[in-house]
């Protein structure tokens, strides 16, 4: 399995993203904590280390620019799982996957970061 034993930072507000992605990801044999918001996704930064994140950047309570700085001061490496092209700030680092994508495409740009 292409992500096993990596532990995983899923941050999503849409519920059925958060689903699929997180099953994505456990098939593929990641433990993944899911966080709705960017206060909860903070939350779980600053208390527990993961393998990589993965990032929605537009949260109902703000984009993830305080998250990726969090990560990035702890060497977690993130995606950024946006409908967005560009980003910009602190989550610039990151690499940019694009909604919709394949499942596989989504696990190979996490694997090539973990």
């Amino acid at each position: 399995m292409p992500l096993s034993g990596r532990s995983i930072l899923l941050v999503e507000d849409e519920r059925l993203i958060a689903m699929d992605v997180t099953a994505t990801l456990s098939d593929a044999g990641a433990f993944v904590t899911t966080a709705n918001s960017l206060t909860q996704a903070l939350e779980f930064a600053r208390k527990h280390r993961f393998s990589c994140a993965v990032l929605d950047h537009s949260l109902p309570d703000g984009d993830s620019d305080p998250l990726c700085e969090e990560l990035a001061a702890h060497g977690t490496p993130f995606v950024l799982y946006t409908g967005r092209s560009h980003i910009g700030g602190a989550c610039a680092t990151g690499k940019i996957v694009g909604k919709p994508v394949g499942p596989n495409e989504l696990v190979d740009a996490i694997r090539s970061l973990c």
